[in-house]
């Protein structure tokens, strides 16, 4: 086997494998990120272009943020994938034609990190907002609009909900608004839902292993403690 000498010049650097795996890879440094995700049934509405433009082309931009990481994917979907009906497995989305990925990424500061975070995840909120506000700020097929608003048919038709690997509380968490049935409607849809509940319920009664959006227990057949 021959041996491999590093050349005289090289610099070395020791670093724990946590470190090195988040420095040593194809797109540089570690950074902070948002993810947030819809599923698209057909072309974009009006609204939808508008928000794009909106927050892309800069005229959302606040003067103090770097923004040149900050994206929505569109990935093309359906094929084999929209084959199955949406309640044969744990993805309901099988009627779609787009993913889309909301993306944000930045370098943490030191001094003003909190502060950071918040700026950029508020940022990307407002993007994923504005491009749903047609259907109550979220990809929601759904959607029930105030009373005295018109129904969104052509917003709704075009919307399957959310990638649940995104996980994002902005759509709902357990104890928060709103809540987390909100999303596990968007993750999962209703049937799939219960199914998954049903599943928590007999597994976990007690709800020992939670975080702010794990599959919550059916309280009408938990377990007495």
């Amino acid at each position: 086997m021959k041996s491999f000498v590093l050349p005289s010049n090289a610099a070395t650097q020791s670093m724990s494998w946590i470190n090195a795996t988040m420095n040593n890879n194809g797109s540089g440094p570690n950074q902070r990120g948002v993810y947030n995700s819809v599923y698209f049934r057909t072309k974009l509405t009006d609204i939808q272009i508008q928000a794009m433009f909106d927050y892309l082309g800069g005229s959302k931009d606040e003067p103090t943020l770097n923004y040149s990481q900050t994206l929505l994917q569109l990935d093309s979907y359906g094929g084999q994938i929209n084959k199955y009906n949406g309640n044969d497995t744990s993805i309901k989305q099988r009627s779609s034609i787009m993913k889309g990925q909301f993306q944000t990424y930045w370098n943490n500061g030191y001094d003003n990190a909190d502060e950071l975070d918040s700026q950029y995840i508020n940022w990307q909120k407002e993007f994923f907002t504005a491009m749903f506000a047609e259907t109550g700020g979220f990809p929601d097929p759904d959607y029930i609009p105030p009373s005295g608003h018109p129904d969104p048919v052509k917003a709704k038709a075009s919307v399957d909900g959310c990638y649940v690997n995104y996980p994002n509380g902005i759509l709902g968490t357990n104890g928060g608004t709103p809540s987390i049935d909100h999303a596990l409607k968007l993750y999962f849809g209703d049937a799939i839902t219960k199914r998954l509940m049903s599943t928590k319920t007999l597994i976990d009664p007690n709800n020992f292993f939670q975080h702010s959006q794990s599959i919550p227990v059916d309280d009408s057949h938990r377990a007495i403690d």
